[in-house]
């Protein structure tokens, strides 16, 4: 039987890094220096820059540096890192932690975070063509891009915040969502449910995730805590994170690429 075209499945825009979040200060040799600079290439998500940025000394200083090979990763990353430096008293954390995980990890969210995703990406795309005073938060910088690179920018932030009921999405999520899975199963599309329970059983249940620093394992995460009810609704639906009861119907267009799939 055909196990599907995996690579189809699974695209070939990476919204997600494969590896758990490192303190990047933390490896290699010690960091004597009051600034560092670092450079990511294709980290896909903003995990080691949150990891490193929450273990910063006072005086401490940073650079990252990020090369992705798609622009709505970028903008994606971005989008991310705005909603977690958001000052708390503009955003409680309880709100901003929901908001960023539902940004982060699901294909529909709600509508309250849809208003905020929209609000976030009117301010990053003047931000971006600089037509703002002072940028919309001063730890994202992107002086350094070419001016294409500023304008597809732009362009993606104002796709997102002039996404809404009378403009949706160009696609459904649902849609997009079980292309995927069929690309990506084949003909054990019918039997997907098995398949779940399959991969949740016996690839994820019998593995556990060790986490090393400077080669000594400091914790291990057991992947047997992961829920088989939320395990089955994520490949499904991709609703990765149910914070409370509330409709999960808009399409989050942050995970929406406009790259054409392949046939």
């Amino acid at each position: 039987m055909s196990a599907g075209r995996a690579s189809e499945g699974a695209g070939c825009v990476p919204w997600w890094g494969f590896s758990p979040a490192r303190n990047l200060l933390s490896m290699g040799p010690d960091q004597s220096e009051e600034e560092a600079n670092v450079l990511l290439v294709g980290s896909a998500d903003p995990r080691h820059m949150l990891k490193t940025i929450a273990g910063l000394q006072d005086e401490q200083g940073l650079h990252v540096y990020v090369i992705e090979n798609s622009m709505e990763v970028v903008a994606r990353q971005l989008l991310l890192l705005y909603v977690a430096l958001i000052p708390q008293e503009v955003m409680g954390m309880n709100e901003k932690t929901e908001v960023f995980l539902e940004l982060f990890g699901n294909g529909e969210i709600r509508s309250q975070t849809f208003e905020n995703l929209q609000r976030a990406a009117s301010q990053l795309s003047v931000s971006v063509t600089e037509t703002l005073e002072e940028a919309a938060n001063p730890c994202l910088d992107t002086t350094l891009l070419k001016f294409k690179d500023r304008d597809e920018l732009c362009r993606i932030f104002k796709l997102w915040a002039q996404t809404s009921s009378e403009h949706p999405a160009p696609i459904r999520m649902s849609a997009a969502w079980d292309y995927r899975v069929r690309q990506h199963l084949g003909t054990r599309y019918d039997s997907r449910k098995g398949c779940y329970d399959w991969d949740l059983a016996m690839k994820l249940h019998t593995k556990g995730l060790q986490i090393t620093d400077r080669l000594k394992v400091i914790t291990c995460i057991q992947c047997g805590v992961i829920n088989k009810q939320q395990y089955m609704r994520w490949r499904e639906q991709g609703l990765a994170f149910e914070m409370r009861e509330g409709a999960y119907q808009i399409t989050n267009p942050t995970l929406l690429s406009s790259r054409a799939f392949n046939q």
